[in-house]
């Protein structure tokens, strides 16, 4: 990761100083009377300390190189997610034609159905679009070096619009996760319910996942690497698995259900 060859590099020159006691003892050789060790002992503690130092060196260029290559993959990320961005949005408008699709699209997904309660499913539903936006993919952002240097990984966001329910009032949660000592915290999102769905329902997804700062179960990593990249692949996966399942195909859906159609 960036920044992490100049930890490393402390750590070595903190560690330098026992290398040549790790060398081999000598029985034979002059004895230096001051510090009780043969010419032997003293010689091979220098040739173990000349190797450490060699390999260190070579070691730091190669880490040297990683961080170079971590630059301009970074670089190469924000290019291309900008290019993806009308791509993107043009998915999303499409995606909003097919009615519940995001709902199967959870409950297809195994890690995902395991932490869903009935509540959550109809709570689904609703759902009219779902974003994942990582910080580097703000258009804001430059491509210069210190710029790309800050910060180990990006923070994200998950974005889910809903359309008008029973359930709560906002029409769109954002779910924002922020890079800290080598792991992604989430942060609690608020949601003002319409019911007293936290007291009847205190396991539900959207309870313990929206209000909670640890991702226990790693669903935001499934979200934003899963599901987000390619959701329609996740959806057909499952109708091939389950060809006899009672889940309708989205032809199906959009045929049976042409007012839930809904147009941004």
């Amino acid at each position: 990761s960036l920044g992490g060859g100049h930890h490393r590099t402390a750590m070595r020159k903190r560690n330098a100083s026992a290398v040549g006691d790790q060398a081999p003892a000598q029985t034979s050789g002059s004895v230096d009377r001051d510090h009780g060790t043969t010419t032997s002992q003293k010689r091979a503690k220098t040739f173990t300390r000349t190797a450490y130092e060699a390999v260190e060196d070579i070691q730091l260029s190669i880490e040297d190189l990683d961080e170079q290559a971590a630059r301009e993959i970074r670089k190469v990320e924000r290019k291309y997610a900008r290019l993806k961005a009308p791509l993107i949005k043009e998915r999303s408008q499409a995606l909003v034609k097919m009615p519940m699709f995001w709902k199967h699209v959870f409950e297809s997904h195994p890690a995902l159905r395991a932490n869903l309660e009935e509540v959550d499913k109809e709570i689904l539903g609703y759902i009219t679009g779902l974003m994942v936006v990582d910080d580097d993919d703000d258009s804001g952002h430059s491509d210069s070096e210190e710029d790309v240097d800050k910060g180990d990984a990006p923070g994200f966001s998950i974005q889910f619009e809903f359309r008008e329910n029973d359930f709560f009032e906002a029409k769109m949660f954002k779910k924002k996760f922020a890079f800290e000592i080598g792991r992604h915290i989430m942060h609690p999102c608020e949601i003002k319910w319409k019911t007293d769905i936290p007291e009847k329902y205190p396991d539900s997804f959207f309870v313990l996942w929206f209000g909670g700062v640890e991702d226990m179960s790693g669903i935001a990593d499934i979200i934003r690497t899963e599901l987000w990249p390619d959701p329609l692949s996740v959806y057909l996966d499952e109708a091939v698995e389950e060809p006899d399942s009672d889940t309708p195909s989205l032809i199906e859906l959009v045929e049976e259900h042409p007012s839930e159609v809904v147009e941004r």
